[in-house]
């Protein structure tokens, strides 16, 4: 190899070497956006714990179905409600029509754990303005905190399933509800005899 190119291939190469080794980027001064992840349809920064997110957020579910009675009654009423809307394509038109499911593993409970009176079920559901999902299932009166525990629904739109949620009003919020027209029956009714 001509001493001329051998030259011009080792200066490329100490030029080249020196860029890459003392060409570093600063650090950049913001730092990336934390991923926003979902827990119980609440969104929070990735890393940060739902609970320390922010004081007016629900707690994790886990922690309320074994700290809250009403909550996890509520939540396996739910569970129910789900998996009758699933085989019927409607709601149940009572509560106790829940009970004739084959895989409960115990028989469900319709009272308010703290006042003692039955659920308020409204299959055509309770709806705001501000909220698409319809309230179908509350406490009767509030708690000694001004809260009401219901059971909120979102019914099938396009691809996606029904779904319900537990979670808990304050008495304000939950008065902004107002009684939603009954919807259609999707089932035929049978014929007169």
């Amino acid at each position: 190899m001509p001493r001329d190119v051998l030259r011009t291939w080792t200066f490329a190469c100490v030029v080249a070497g020196i860029a890459l080794a003392g060409c570093k980027s600063a650090p950049d001064p913001t730092p990336a956006p934390r991923p926003i992840v979902r827990v119980n349809g609440e969104q929070f920064p990735s890393g940060v714990p739902a609970a320390a997110a922010t004081a007016d957020k629900p707690p994790p579910i886990e922690r309320t179905l074994k700290s809250d009675p009403c909550a996890a009654r509520l939540h396996a009423i739910s569970g129910a409600m789900l998996e009758f809307y699933a085989l019927h394509n409607r709601l149940p038109p009572t509560l106790q029509d829940l009970q004739s499911l084959q895989d409960l593993d115990q028989p469900l409970e319709f009272t308010c754990t703290e006042s003692r009176q039955p659920y308020v079920y409204v299959p055509a559901g309770l709806q705001s303005p501000n909220d698409t999902r319809r309230i179908i299932l509350h406490d009767p009166t509030p708690d000694r905190a001004g809260l009401r525990w219901a059971i909120v629904m979102q019914r099938p739109r396009g691809r996606q399933p029904a779904a319900m949620w537990v979670v808990s009003l304050t008495d304000p919020l939950f008065r902004a509800y107002t009684r939603a027209p009954a919807p259609a029956n999707p089932l035929p009714k049978p014929p007169a005899p």
